[in-house]
Protein backbone atom coordinates (compact mmCIF):
# COMPACT_ATOMS: atom_id res chain seq x y z
CA UNK A 1 0.00 0.00 0.00
CA UNK A 2 1.35 3.22 -0.98
CA UNK A 3 2.21 5.68 1.71
CA UNK A 4 -0.45 8.83 1.08
CA UNK A 5 1.54 12.79 2.22
CA UNK A 6 -0.52 15.58 1.82
CA UNK A 7 0.57 18.79 -0.12
CA UNK A 8 2.75 20.36 2.44
CA UNK A 9 4.66 16.68 2.93
CA UNK A 10 5.18 16.33 -0.27
CA UNK A 11 6.55 20.09 -0.82
CA UNK A 12 8.90 19.45 2.17
CA UNK A 13 10.26 16.36 0.85
CA UNK A 14 10.70 18.14 -2.39
CA UNK A 15 12.31 21.21 -0.90
CA UNK A 16 14.87 19.05 1.23
CA UNK A 17 16.11 16.84 -1.98
CA UNK A 18 16.21 20.23 -4.00
CA UNK A 19 18.31 21.60 -1.54
CA UNK A 20 20.75 18.35 -1.59
CA UNK A 21 20.83 18.46 -5.46
CA UNK A 22 22.28 22.19 -5.12
CA UNK A 23 24.86 21.16 -3.51
CA UNK A 24 26.26 17.69 -3.83
CA UNK A 25 29.87 18.59 -2.80
CA UNK A 26 29.82 15.80 0.32
CA UNK A 27 29.11 13.35 -2.33
CA UNK A 28 31.52 14.75 -4.93
CA UNK A 29 34.45 14.43 -2.37
CA UNK A 30 33.73 11.13 -2.39
CA UNK A 31 33.64 10.52 -6.26
CA UNK A 32 36.94 12.33 -6.66
CA UNK A 33 38.77 10.45 -3.97
CA UNK A 34 37.22 7.13 -5.74
CA UNK A 35 38.40 8.56 -9.06
CA UNK A 36 42.27 8.92 -8.00
CA UNK A 37 42.43 5.58 -6.36
CA UNK A 38 41.00 4.08 -9.80
CA UNK A 39 43.93 5.88 -11.45
CA UNK A 40 46.38 5.04 -8.51
CA UNK A 41 45.35 1.20 -8.96
CA UNK A 42 45.27 1.31 -13.14
CA UNK A 43 49.38 2.54 -12.59
CA UNK A 44 49.80 0.04 -10.23
CA UNK A 45 48.44 -2.82 -12.60
CA UNK A 46 49.45 -1.25 -15.92
CA UNK A 47 46.08 -1.19 -16.72
CA UNK A 48 43.20 0.64 -19.05
CA UNK A 49 39.55 2.11 -17.69
CA UNK A 50 38.63 -1.26 -18.60
CA UNK A 51 41.07 -3.64 -17.57
CA UNK A 52 42.85 -3.88 -20.35
CA UNK A 53 46.37 -4.30 -19.24
CA UNK A 54 48.66 -1.94 -21.22
CA UNK A 55 50.87 -2.34 -24.26
CA UNK A 56 54.46 -3.67 -23.46
CA UNK A 57 57.33 -1.05 -23.68
CA UNK A 58 59.82 -1.88 -27.09
CA UNK A 59 63.49 -3.01 -25.45
CA UNK A 60 64.24 0.82 -26.96
CA UNK A 61 62.12 2.57 -24.77
CA UNK A 62 63.35 0.11 -21.82
CA UNK A 63 66.96 0.54 -22.58
CA UNK A 64 66.60 4.12 -22.71
CA UNK A 65 65.09 4.40 -19.27
CA UNK A 66 66.85 5.70 -15.79
CA UNK A 67 66.16 2.20 -13.98
CA UNK A 68 65.51 -0.07 -16.93
CA UNK A 69 62.37 -0.57 -15.31
CA UNK A 70 59.69 -2.18 -17.87
CA UNK A 71 56.87 -1.13 -16.37
CA UNK A 72 55.13 1.20 -18.34
CA UNK A 73 54.68 5.12 -17.14
CA UNK A 74 56.54 4.71 -14.28
CA UNK A 75 60.26 5.82 -15.35
CA UNK A 76 60.58 8.43 -12.71
CA UNK A 77 57.22 8.44 -11.14
CA UNK A 78 56.25 11.90 -12.19
CA UNK A 79 53.06 11.64 -14.24
CA UNK A 80 51.59 9.03 -11.52
CA UNK A 81 52.57 11.71 -9.19
CA UNK A 82 51.30 14.59 -10.71
CA UNK A 83 47.74 12.75 -10.37
CA UNK A 84 45.24 15.64 -8.13
CA UNK A 85 41.61 16.09 -7.82
CA UNK A 86 39.39 18.69 -7.25
CA UNK A 87 35.63 18.92 -6.68
CA UNK A 88 32.84 21.31 -5.82
CA UNK A 89 28.88 21.38 -5.57
CA UNK A 90 29.02 20.38 -8.97
CA UNK A 91 31.85 18.51 -10.41
CA UNK A 92 34.37 16.03 -9.57
CA UNK A 93 37.65 16.37 -11.44
CA UNK A 94 41.12 14.18 -11.46
CA UNK A 95 43.74 15.15 -13.98
CA UNK A 96 47.31 15.89 -14.46
CA UNK A 97 49.13 19.18 -15.11
CA UNK A 98 52.01 17.18 -16.71
CA UNK A 99 52.59 18.39 -20.33
CA UNK A 100 53.31 14.58 -21.97
CA UNK A 101 50.80 13.04 -20.33
CA UNK A 102 48.18 13.24 -23.69
CA UNK A 103 51.18 11.86 -25.37
CA UNK A 104 50.52 9.03 -22.68
CA UNK A 105 46.79 8.88 -23.17
CA UNK A 106 46.75 8.30 -26.81
CA UNK A 107 48.67 6.39 -29.47
CA UNK A 108 50.25 8.04 -32.13
CA UNK A 109 52.10 7.12 -35.20
CA UNK A 110 55.37 7.68 -36.15
CA UNK A 111 56.30 11.38 -36.97
CA UNK A 112 52.82 12.22 -36.22
CA UNK A 113 53.59 15.37 -34.65
CA UNK A 114 56.05 16.36 -37.86
CA UNK A 115 60.25 17.03 -36.55
CA UNK A 116 61.73 18.11 -33.49
CA UNK A 117 65.27 20.06 -33.14
CA UNK A 118 67.17 19.64 -29.99
CA UNK A 119 70.14 22.22 -29.72
CA UNK A 120 72.68 20.62 -27.30
CA UNK A 121 75.62 22.50 -25.85
CA UNK A 122 78.72 21.07 -24.95
CA UNK A 123 80.99 23.28 -22.57
CA UNK A 124 84.51 23.13 -22.43
CA UNK A 125 86.10 20.68 -21.34
CA UNK A 126 89.04 18.03 -21.08
CA UNK A 127 89.05 14.54 -22.18
CA UNK A 128 91.86 12.15 -22.60
CA UNK A 129 92.37 10.82 -25.92
CA UNK A 130 92.68 7.12 -26.69
CA UNK A 131 96.44 7.31 -26.37
CA UNK A 132 95.85 8.76 -22.84
CA UNK A 133 97.05 12.54 -23.63
CA UNK A 134 94.64 15.24 -22.19
CA UNK A 135 93.06 17.65 -24.77
CA UNK A 136 90.68 20.45 -24.62
CA UNK A 137 87.38 20.27 -26.34
CA UNK A 138 85.58 23.60 -26.79
CA UNK A 139 81.90 24.59 -26.34
CA UNK A 140 80.12 24.39 -29.11
CA UNK A 141 76.42 23.58 -29.80
CA UNK A 142 75.14 20.32 -31.68
CA UNK A 143 71.13 20.40 -33.34
CA UNK A 144 69.87 16.45 -34.15
CA UNK A 145 66.34 16.50 -35.60
CA UNK A 146 64.07 13.44 -35.06
CA UNK A 147 60.72 12.45 -35.91
CA UNK A 148 58.28 12.72 -33.03
CA UNK A 149 57.26 10.04 -32.07
CA UNK A 150 60.62 8.22 -33.27
CA UNK A 151 58.09 4.98 -33.80
CA UNK A 152 54.76 4.16 -33.43
CA UNK A 153 53.53 4.38 -29.92
CA UNK A 154 50.34 2.71 -28.34
CA UNK A 155 48.18 4.53 -25.98
CA UNK A 156 48.24 3.65 -22.62
CA UNK A 157 44.86 4.93 -21.10
CA UNK A 158 45.39 5.49 -17.43
CA UNK A 159 42.32 8.89 -17.15
CA UNK A 160 38.91 7.87 -17.58
CA UNK A 161 35.78 6.11 -16.48
CA UNK A 162 34.54 2.21 -16.83
CA UNK A 163 31.14 1.20 -17.49
CA UNK A 164 31.29 0.22 -13.99
CA UNK A 165 32.65 3.39 -12.61
CA UNK A 166 29.55 5.74 -14.68
CA UNK A 167 26.88 3.39 -12.76
CA UNK A 168 28.78 3.02 -9.44
CA UNK A 169 28.90 7.76 -9.65
CA UNK A 170 25.51 7.82 -10.59
CA UNK A 171 24.07 5.46 -8.01
CA UNK A 172 25.88 7.10 -5.57
CA UNK A 173 24.30 10.97 -6.65
CA UNK A 174 21.07 9.59 -7.12
CA UNK A 175 21.38 7.60 -3.86
CA UNK A 176 22.90 11.29 -2.01
CA UNK A 177 20.21 13.33 -3.78
CA UNK A 178 17.15 10.53 -2.44
CA UNK A 179 18.01 10.06 0.86
CA UNK A 180 20.87 12.24 2.05
CA UNK A 181 24.53 11.41 3.46
CA UNK A 182 27.45 10.40 1.63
Amino acid sequence: MANKVNFEQFNAILEEKTARAKNLEPIMKKVTADMKTKVDMRFRNTVDPDGNKWAALSEATISRRKGRSSKPLNDSGDLKQSINGKYSSDYAVVGTNTPYAAFQQFPATKGENGKETVTETVRKRTRRTRSGKKTTVRSHSRTRSFLNPWGDKPGRPFLGFSTNQKAKYRRWITNYIQKGGS
